[in-house]
């Protein structure tokens, strides 16, 4: 089974988690208007702009999916993976997105803890709050602005599985970003994506594959799906 069930940033630096050079759990979030914009045969052909040739589970559908999805992939750009074929993936998770609601929780949130190092989600606005809060809560006018036309939200969960998880979801969410006006937000360390969503990405990616070396790669070979 497939399923079971940009230019602009807040920081300059891209950190994936890792403990003892293991990747732990991390999210990315993507939200978006119009989820009908999106497709698995589209998304394939989108992954070729990051050098990876893939496929998805064959009755992926991202306004529905709930659960692991399995990609089958090929790395051309890596020298020592040409002609090897790989399943990799990770979790997603759809659901409807109110950026009212969001920006209620965030007053209240607000409200209750006066001053921490993290932002309380996305949707939030300048007024009543202090130059000192501003800061703290990431604010940023033009990412409100593509929030309230966002009715979905699509969380991309990688755990620590195999070497190409962080790669695919990356990639992905670039994909959906892009082709519905949508604005990642990487749950971990509250940064947020929506200008030049591919350029931006693409520079991660190749961060990533980077640090892929025959010592280093976790892997499994495609050998059907499951």
């Amino acid at each position: 089974m497939g399923y079971l069930s940009c230019e602009s940033m807040f920081k300059t630096e891209y950190i994936l988690p890792e403990e003892g050079g293991v990747i732990m759990s991390w999210d990315l979030t993507v939200y978006l208007g119009n989820i009908k914009n999106i497709s698995r045969k589209d998304c394939e052909k989108y992954l070729t702009h990051f050098n990876i040739q893939a496929e998805l589970y064959p009755e992926t559908n991202f306004e529905t999916d709930s659960g692991f999805l399995s990609i089958k992939a090929e790395f051309p750009s890596i020298s020592f993976l040409k002609g090897k074929i790989f399943l990799s993936g990770f979790e997603i998770y759809s659901s409807a997105y109110d950026y009212s609601e969001e920006l209620e929780w965030s007053k209240k949130l607000k409200n209750s803890i006066k001053k921490s190092s993290e932002p309380f989600g996305l949707a939030r606005e300048k007024s009543n709050i202090s130059d000192e809060e501003g800061e703290i809560y990431n604010i940023n006018s033009e990412a409100d602005i593509l929030l309230k036309k966002c009715n979905y939200s699509i969380t991309l969960c990688v755990h620590s599985g195999d070497s190409f998880e962080p790669i695919l979801a990356l990639a992905v969410a670039a994909y959906i970003a892009e082709k519905c006006n949508g604005v990642i937000q990487d749950t971990y360390s509250g940064d947020s994506y929506y200008k030049n969503v591919r350029q931006t990405i693409s520079g991660f990616i190749k961060e990533e594959f980077d640090k892929i070396t025959p010592d280093t790669l976790l892997s499994n070979p495609f050998e059907g799906w499951k």
